[in-house]
């Protein structure tokens, strides 16, 4: 089994507390995600759990054994960096096979996991050549056979794909997924990119300034967040977020100042802690649609600018004192300087606290 668990985790450099008591428990095959702006804590998470960096305060378990005062060779994780850290005078077949040369390992045993891991990833033609003699997909690819012929319990990934251009990215992206189905073993990936973290996770840790601010699947942290970061962070275009309050008159509605009113459930406006809380209203750009007709939630305005994509259109607007961007179909017509009558889903409507930041839950 190779369940990983933190226990009230801290790091410090210094006086500067860098990790905050992080919890977490990580299922024995699962791909987690560690997602986050940089200086986060993020990588420094992964390096203390990797044995790269000395834990202040709490408790690292692999496998449900504390790995505190073990050195990274003796946890049986196996890492691939961003930058490959390929050894530029072997091939890649010694590449692949050094770790299990220096732990003394037949050589019969180390041909078979090589040329498995090889063609896993579609490189066994290359394993006569030299880091300088491949491109940055191929460099990746052997560093990701490096640590598959280990056959470690862990795999950590620390931003391996962030020196790659945009498609070899995607393309990567698939790769690694394949790989995890392939060879069903606990995954712990790093990265700033939320794109990253929402086609690989299958749980998604949210950090930022050392926290934890949300933990939950890909969907769950789209469609649910629990703070306004998590709600700007993940997700692209970001949500709109459109300072609101309640409505004066009793009305279980939201009043954008200078902006139209929006119903709310009678639950949801229970749910307010006051009457005169300040409220951030956060909306998807998919929460909008075209208005076949007047109703509650339809308004008009004028189009600031129109970014066509093929698939979708984004249409960016003024809603109150709010810069707003809304995902509709396909709609060559569109003009900037243009009017659109737009609806927006009540159903996907999010309400947070404009004090705390956090999400404001109707009981269910």
């Amino acid at each position: 089994m190779a369940e990983v668990s933190l226990r009230r985790v801290v790091k410090r450099f210094g006086a500067a507390e860098v990790v905050h008591g992080v919890d977490l428990d990580i299922a024995d095959n699962e791909f987690l995600v560690l997602v986050g702006p940089s200086g986060c804590g993020k990588s420094t998470l992964l390096r203390m759990i990797a044995g790269l960096e000395d834990i202040t305060a709490g408790e690292i378990a692999i496998g449900g054994v504390v790995v505190n005062e073990l050195a990274p060779k003796n946890r049986d994780i196996a890492m691939v960096f961003q930058d490959y850290a390929l050894y530029p005078h072997l091939n890649v077949y010694r590449n692949m096979s050094f770790a299990l040369e220096v732990q003394g390992k037949p050589r019969e045993t180390i041909r078979a996991r090589v040329e498995r891991a090889a063609a896993i990833l579609d490189i066994a033609h290359l394993l006569e050549r030299r880091p300088a003699q491949l491109s940055g997909g191929q460099r990746q690819r052997v560093a990701m056979g490096r640590a598959i012929v280990r056959d470690p319990k862990v795999f950590l990934f620390d931003e391996p794909l962030s020196n790659l251009d945009a498609k070899l990215r995607a393309d990567m992206r698939t790769e690694i997924k394949k790989l995890h189905q392939e060879v069903r073993t606990t995954v712990i990936y790093v990265t700033h990119d939320q794109v990253e973290a929402m086609t690989l996770a299958e749980r998604i840790v949210v950090m930022r300034s050392g926290h934890v601010e949300q933990i939950g699947t890909p969907d769950e942290v789209y469609n649910h967040p629990l703070t306004l970061f998590v709600a700007g962070f993940i997700g692209a275009p970001r949500m709109n977020r459109i300072p609101c309050r309640l409505a004066a008159d009793g009305r279980a509605a939201i009043e954008i100042p200078g902006g139209p009113s929006l119903p709310l459930s009678q639950s949801r406006a229970d749910a307010l802690p006051r009457r005169d809380v300040e409220l951030v209203l956060g909306l998807r750009p998919e929460a909008f649609a075209l208005a076949g007709a007047a109703g509650e939630t339809a308004f008009t305005v004028p189009i600031r600018f129109v970014e066509p994509l093929g698939s979708d259109t984004l249409v960016f607007f003024t809603l109150g004192e709010s810069e707003i961007i809304a995902r509709l179909p396909p709609l060559p017509h569109l003009k900037e300087g243009a009017s659109i009558a737009l609806n927006v889903d009540v159903a996907k409507m999010h309400l947070f606290d404009a004090d705390s930041e956090r999400l404001i839950e109707v009981a269910a």
